[in-house]
C-alpha cells in the first residue's frame, strides 16, 4: 500500500479537528472530553505517520495515549492559568498551544521522526504559536469559532510534521 499523500494527511487532520470541536458538545466531564479529543488526534493524525514495522501496534497505542495526555495537560494548564489569574486567556492558550505542539513533536521524534532536527522544533513551535494566538483571541465559549481554531491547530501541527519528515511531504512509510 502506498504511503498517504500530504493532502490526505491534512484532510485527516481537518477531520480530527472537526471531531475534536464536536466533542466539546458531548455531555462528558471536561477531562474525559480532553482525553477523547487528543486520542482522536493521535489516531487520525499521528498514527498514519508510523512506518510499517514490528512494533506498529505498541507505537500506535503510545501515539493515541500520548495525544490524549497532551490534550488533557494543555486544557488543564490553560484552565488553571486563567482561573487562578496567572495569565490572560490569550497568553494561556497561546502558551499551551505552543507547549502542546512541542510535546507532539517530542512524541513524533521518539516514535517516527527519529532523524528530524531543528526544523521539527521550529515548525511545530510556529504551528502552535499561530493556532494558539487564533484560539486565544476568540472569546471564551465562542462555539463554532472554537471548532475552527481546533481544526487550524491540528492541520498546522500535521503540516509541520509533514514538512519535517525525511521525505518532506511524502509519508514515512517504509
Amino acid at each position: 500500500m502506498p504511503p498517504l499523500s500530504w493532502p490526505i494527511r491534512l484532510a485527516l487532520a481537518g477531520l480530527s479537528g472537526v471531531l475534536s470541536g464536536l466533542a466539546l458538545y458531548l455531555p462528558l466531564p471536561q477531562d474525559l472530553r480532553s482525553l477523547l479529543q487528543g486520542a482522536v488526534f493521535g489516531s487520525l493524525v499521528l498514527v498514519p505517520f508510523l512506518p510499517r514495522q514490528r512494533w506498529g501496534g505498541a507505537r500506535s497505542m503510545a501515539l493515541i495515549a500520548g495525544g490524549g495526555a497532551i490534550q488533557l495537560a494543555a486544557v488543564r494548564i490553560a484552565r488553571y492559568l486563567v482561573l487562578s489569574g496567572h495569565a490572560h486567556l490569550l497568553t494561556a492558550i497561546t502558551g499551551t498551544g505552543v507547549a502542546g505542539a512541542l510535546l507532539v513533536g517530542l512524541l513524533a521524534r521518539a516514535l517516527f521522526l527519529a532523524h528530524a532536527g531543528w526544523r521539527l522544533w521550529a515548525a511545530v513551535s510556529a504551528a502552535g504559536l499561530l493556532a494558539g494566538v487564533l484560539l486565544g483571541s476568540l472569546p471564551a465559549h465562542a462555539g463554532p469559532a472554537w471548532l475552527l481554531g481546533l481544526v487550524v491547530w491540528q492541520v498546522l501541527v500535521c503540516a509541520a510534521l509533514c514538512l519535517t519528515a525525511p521525505q518532506g511531504w511524502a509519508a514515512t512509510d517504509a
